[in-house]
């Protein structure tokens, strides 16, 4: 299969920030108790799964959908503020400038789908010295629906003028894998050295230890 594009996370592939995501889970848990919003069985979720959980149980205990949409705008908020307090800290990936400058050399295409909101993405970005790489940038706050929604990923594919079947898309979690899944797209795990590595392991996905390696997998699919 020969690929006309390649849309890639953000952190933990492109980047390295080390996000604060226990000062991300315990923002969100004050908010939502705040709210009335029982957090038992929230413990060992992801972000999103958590949002997600919590959406339902405020629907079934009364709440109105208005009132969710300011209580989320608000966790946004606080996500935001944690993710640009990290920008000082934001270190580039070392295989990326070559990376992307063969893929440009290739004549592929280049996106970005990140859950990170957009001044941080851009500005890390930037930070780093990537930014003029990359064709399409899609945020959290670009979109409705941010992933694991395919939505997000398709969105991104759509700006990018290629098929679904023609991009590749690269991540460092499940969450990407299911995104990629659930929009049809090829997905290729990149592994980290951390719990997301062992949990990609487990998946029935290809994968590739450093980023480097990305150049020859496309070689292979020629």
């Amino acid at each position: 299969m020969v690929f006309e594009a390649v849309v890639f996370d953000l952190d933990g592939v492109l980047i390295d920030s080390r996000l604060d995501y226990r000062g991300m889970r315990e923002a969100i848990r004050g908010l939502l108790r705040e709210a009335g919003v029982e957090l038992e069985g929230f413990d060992d979720l992801k972000i999103w799964e958590m949002l997600n959980l919590a959406h339902r149980r405020y629907i079934e205990q009364g709440g109105g959908e208005a009132d969710w949409r300011r209580l989320m705008r608000r966790i946004d908020e606080a996500l935001s503020q944690i993710e640009l307090e990290a920008l000082p800290r934001v270190k580039m990936n070392p295989e990326a400038p070559k990376v992307l400058e063969t893929l440009r050399a290739r004549g592929l295409k280049i996106g970005v789908a990140t859950r990170s909101c957009r001044l941080y993405a851009e500005s890390s970005l930037k930070r780093v010295g990537l930014r003029r790489y990359i064709d399409t940038l899609l945020a959290r706050d670009d979109v409705p629906h941010p992933k694991p929604d395919p939505r997000h990923l398709l969105a991104v594919i759509e700006l990018l003028k290629v098929e679904p079947s023609e991009a590749l898309y690269i991540g460092d979690t499940t969450t990407d894998l299911e995104a990629a899944r659930r929009a049809g797209v090829p997905f290729l795990g990149l592994l980290t050295q951390t719990e997301w590595s062992r949990r990609l392991l487990e998946e029935d996905c290809q994968v590739i230890e450093d980023l480097g390696k990305l150049l020859d997998y496309l070689e292979g699919c020629r």
